[in-house]
């Protein structure tokens, strides 16, 4: 069939046009609400991209586009291998950049703001006069990122310089020559600052607290001679550039002799977004919330003006416009909807991610790398995955009234308003039971896969989507529930009887209503039972695992990515202190282990305070200090258990600078600290396999009678370049990093709850505008204003309670699910189940209250409704 543009575009004008002028408050409601969904997706998308691109980009397009990555199976190359790299290359054009990447702090006296820890900077080693001429080697379109010196030499006899941000030369008025003092671990440096980095280097934009040093430099002051994170290499460009390349990455993964790993630079390109994956996707999947809740609010307006329109259906009808027409009429609006809500919607999202960025990179820096971004860019590909999101929402959302509307027949005799009873089989309870039982079959799914040993568990939130649909029809059905009020009218007091009327024969927008409702009630009170059954393991937790009097750490260490290390003269002397009566030191290493990265963590290898702290999910059968000839045990979290898919008595091979370490996993215990997993042995053997007594931290157990306090003090004055905690100022330190952590999860979950009272509220608006002459024949009866508006009041106040009593049921549902499938999928974590059942009740009647005012307004507003209003 040939459609006819010419009466489609008639239909628009005269038919659906004029319904959105006529209503420009509703129409403007809907298509605000669609934006705020498609803006809450976007500007998490755009803030997660920001959080995990920055630093990583930047360092990058330091010395260019390379062509190959070299790096160590764990720890550090050393530079003794440069001069096997070039036998091992011979002839070929071949160029090596050392890179070596450590942190400093600038220290609270400085000018830092970041108070007791100091403020954290990111330190890049290069060889800055090879770079220098890198010109000859790069694409014609290449400049280096700019080293002129700018700085008089050697001022005052300063022997190590430094090239930092402009934004923190701004911050902190720094200027070429001026001398700083950095913290390398526990050592207090002044360097000379030679320049400052362009505002923006080969277009990206320079990380705030990044700093440039002569690899030379950065060895000497971070205590790493002779060390190196990596070596980027680069080829020629030109006809033989791929040849070239080939034989280089042959020969020199034949010469690896385990020594090195040769890579393409797209895997460094790539490590942060692979280890944030889980983190980001669970945070996305969440911010869908507020889209799926506009679904049902679109159904439910374009579902009350095929309603309203019926008349008008009917008589087009008659006049020979056919079915597939009137569906396609619908269809456009629904389109236009979501091309203007969409469109409006990723305006909010940018300007929403610019507030969601830092706290997304807040956690990011707390749990996976440092990084300081502040602000977000477009990117098209988001903005595309965002506006097809969107619009299909819409489109879906149109589908069901385009249909009612194709499905009205000719010369339609029925009244203005009068309600069709339904013939979609989404509002049949049966359909509801189906959707929970294939809900439940979902939660047995194993998760999906993802790069670098990342689990998303595809299942879990499909069946999640399953149980609230199943549930919104279910709630649908429920209606005739709400009979039973009626004996609280004996005396038979109008409102009442006029509310009850109406939800004895609910329409299609009560359904709707409730849907909506109940899905984002569900959603928020799931969510705060994660939340809490998360808080209250972790109070657990910390009081088990936090259990030393004092903690000792090197300035700068608010994070994980932190380098900073405690010298072996600092912590022995501290270990040795009169007051102590024991100490634990802490060592970590990153490791790469079946081509994803973990920790590897040095732990007291004796049957103490370590072994009865942890909380066991496997007890061990050998203590980490028992070994037996070749045999080594270690100890997993469950994090790296569930990640790497290991078990108890299982061999794990560790590469480590001494060569591979054949490990028995010997127990699993619970640890929330990182999701990345870790894997503890002897300190003593990390010692020996990578030649490094430097400490990440102490635990200090202090004699009886010894004041902490005092204690604390004195340590802290005589290591100025060390933070010295109180066992109580830690765990609060965790528990607001915990806080911080699920601060954007907190604003997403009500941002859905807000979209539903305004679903709610369109709800009742299109049906007073319904009822119009029945309100009228209220009023010649003898109902005031107040009666009338106390009537919407009472039936917005009990679509609400519908809705909050299935979603409390559904709710400890979701919560079960986010819990036991969806959290222990992702990140490996047992959780103890906790309903904060104050919480859930206090939620309930703060949507209750709110519900019932609006429908109050609402009612209030109605009351006057003339009988004979044309929308």
């Amino acid at each position: 069939m040939t459609l006819n543009l010419s009466l489609l575009s008639l239909l628009w004008r005269k038919v659906l046009w004029r319904h959105w002028l006529r209503s420009p408050g509703a129409t403007l409601t809907l298509i605000l609400t669609l934006s705020l969904g498609v803006g809450v997706f976007f500007s998490i998308r755009l803030a997660n991209r920001a959080a995990v691109s920055g630093f990583q980009i930047f360092t990058r397009n330091l010395t260019g586009e390379n062509d190959l990555i070299l790096s160590a199976p764990s720890g550090r190359l050393n530079t003794s291998i440069l001069p096997d790299l070039r036998k091992a290359t011979g002839d070929l054009p071949v160029s090596f950049f050392p890179v070596l990447e450590t942190t400093a702090t600038i220290p609270e006296g400085d000018g830092a703001t970041d108070g007791f820890w100091g403020t954290q900077m990111q330190i890049v080693g290069l060889d800055i006069p090879t770079l220098a001429n890198l010109i000859y080697l790069a694409d014609s379109d290449y400049q280096p990122p700019g080293f002129q010196q700018t700085a008089t030499a050697n001022l005052q006899g300063i022997k190590h310089r430094i090239y930092v941000s402009p934004v923190l030369a701004r911050e902190r008025n720094w200027q070429a020559g001026t001398i700083i003092k950095l913290l390398f671990n526990t050592t207090l440096s002044e360097v000379l600052i030679t320049g400052i980095l362009p505002e923006e280097s080969l277009q990206v934009q320079t990380p705030a607290h990044l700093a440039i040093m002569e690899i030379s430099s950065v060895q000497e002051l971070a205590g790493l001679t002779e060390q190196m994170d990596r070596i980027e290499i680069r080829i020629p460009p030109g006809h033989y550039h791929d040849e070239w390349l080939t034989e280089t990455k042959a020969a020199l993964k034949k010469n690896a002799s385990d020594r090195w790993v040769v890579s393409l630079p797209e895997k460094l390109n790539r490590s942060g977004d692979t280890m944030t994956k889980a983190f980001r996707l669970n945070l996305t999947v969440l911010s869908c919330l507020a889209l799926i809740v506009g679904m049902y609010l679109i159904v439910q307006a374009l579902e009350a003006s095929v309603v309203k329109r019926r008349t008008e259906i009917g008589t087009l009808r008659s006049l020979g416009i056919t079915s597939t027409q009137i569906r396609i009429a619908w269809q456009i609006e629904a389109l236009m909807l979501g091309l203007i809500g969409t469109g409006l919607g990723l305006l909010i999202g940018f300007g929403g991610a610019q507030l969601a960025v830092r706290g997304i990179a807040s956690t990011v820096n707390a749990l996976y790398f440092s990084n300081t971004v502040e602000a977000a860019s477009w990117n098209n590909g988001e903005a595309l995955l965002a506006f097809t999101l969107g619009l299909g929402t819409s489109l879906i959302a149109g589908w069901l009234p385009a249909r009612d509307a194709a499905l009205t027949p000719p010369a339609q005799v029925l009244q203005h308003g009068t309600r069709k009873p339904s013939r979609s089989h989404f509002q049949h309870p049966i359909t509801g039971i189906v959707l929970l039982i294939i809900g439940a079959f979902l939660t047995r799914t194993p998760p999906m896969a993802l790069e670098g040993k990342t689990w998303f568990p595809l299942g879990g939130y499909l069946a999640a989507l399953c149980l609230l649909l199943g549930a919104s029809v279910i709630g649908g059905n429920c209606f005739s529930l709400l009979t039973w009020l009626k004996q609280f009218n004996k005396r038979g007091r109008p409102s009442w009887t006029f509310a009850l009327s109406q939800l004895k024969r609910p329409t299609g927008r009560h359904r709707l209503a409730v849907a909506g409702l109940l899905t984002a009630f569900s959603m928020t009170c799931g969510m705060s039972i994660l939340l809490a059954s998360f808080e209250t393991t972790m109070q657990s937790w910390i009081h088990r695992a936090l259990r030393a009097d004092l903690y000792i750490a090197p300035k700068g260490i608010g994070n994980v990515s932190s380098q900073n290390r405690i010298e072996p003269s600092v912590w022995k002397a501290i270990a040795e202190d009169p007051a102590a009566a024991n100490a634990e030191i802490g060592q970590v290493y990153k490791i790469e282990l079946g081509e994803a990265q973990t920790y590897l963590v040095g732990a007291e290898g004796r049957n103490q305070s370590g072994w009865e702290n942890l909380i066991w999910i496997e007890e061990p059968t050998y203590e980490l200090s028992k070994q037996e000839s070749e045999t080594i045990y270690a100890w997993a979290n469950e994090s790296f258990t569930s990640r790497f898919q290991f078990q108890t008595g299982d061999q794990i091979l560790v590469p480590t600078p001494s060569g591979t370490k054949a490990l028995i996993l010997s127990g699993i215990y619970a640890d929330y600290g990182n999701e990345q997993g870790s894997l503890l042995v002897d300190r003593r053997l990390l010692e020996d396999w990578f030649q490094d007594s430097r400490a990440l931290n102490v635990a200090l157990y202090l004699n009886e009678d010894v004041s902490a306090i005092e204690t604390r003090d004195r340590i802290a004055s005589n290591h100025p370049g060390l933070v010295v905690r109180l066992n109580q100022e830690l765990r609060d330190e965790v528990l607001r990093i915990f806080h911080q952590t699920f601060s954007v999860t907190h604003a997403l979950k009500w941002i859905g709850v807000i979209v539903a009272v305004i679903g709610m509220a369109l709800a009742l608006v299109s049906l007073c505008i319904e009822r119009r002459r029945e309100l009228a024949t209220l009023r010649e009866l003898g109902m005031d204003r107040r009666a009338i508006a106390n009537t919407l009041a009472l039936e917005g106040a009990l679509i609400t309670t519908l809705a909050n009593v299935i979603g409390t049921i559904l709710s400890v549902a979701l919560g079960w699910l986010l819990i036991y499938i969806i959290n222990k999928q992702s990140f490996g974590w047992t959780l103890a189940f906790q309903i904060p059942w104050m919480e859930m009740f206090l939620s309930s009647l703060a949507i209750l209250v709110v519900a019932s005012l609006t429908s109050w307004r609402i009612g209030w507003w109605a009351a006057r409704l003339p009988a004979d209003r044309e929308e």
